[in-house]
């Protein structure tokens, strides 16, 4: 997965272009990416269902583990999972972007929403898992 690392929308102008310019310098570090390892989840028969992705999360160029919860909503051969993570950024070695008065946490929230299909393979290929596009 890849997010341009311009895409972040906190509603406030200022406090974007400091977050884009000076701290995630977007200029040098134009993505960020997310490499899925691992898949953990059932399919319910019906309905929505949690899913767990282990991956590496790459930000400002270092590569960080993470583990995703991810609420599954499938339809047919396609799904949207959303989730929720948490980015310490200042202990991943990000600039802490507080100014004299105007304090910021050490660790920022992303919300995430994403769209895909998934196409099953025959067992005995590919070790009969299912191919997320």
């Amino acid at each position: 997965m890849v997010v341009s690392a311009t895409s972040g929308d906190s509603g406030s102008h200022m406090r974007d272009s400091e977050m884009k310019d000076s701290i995630l310098e977007v200029q040098r570090y134009p993505e960020i990416t997310f490499t899925p390892q691992q898949a953990d989840g059932q399919r319910a028969s019906q309905g929505d269902f949690p899913a767990t992705i282990r991956g590496i999360l790459t930000l400002h160029g270092n590569p960080h583990p993470i583990t995703l919860s991810m609420m599954v909503q499938p339809s047919g051969d396609r799904f949207t999972a959303t989730t929720r993570f948490a980015v310490p950024y200042v202990a991943w070695g990000l600039k802490n972007p507080s100014l004299l008065i105007f304090r910021c946490a050490d660790t920022v929230y992303v919300d995430v929403k994403t769209q895909g299909q998934v196409t099953w393979v025959p067992a005995g290929t590919a070790n009969g898992a299912a191919a997320v596009r």
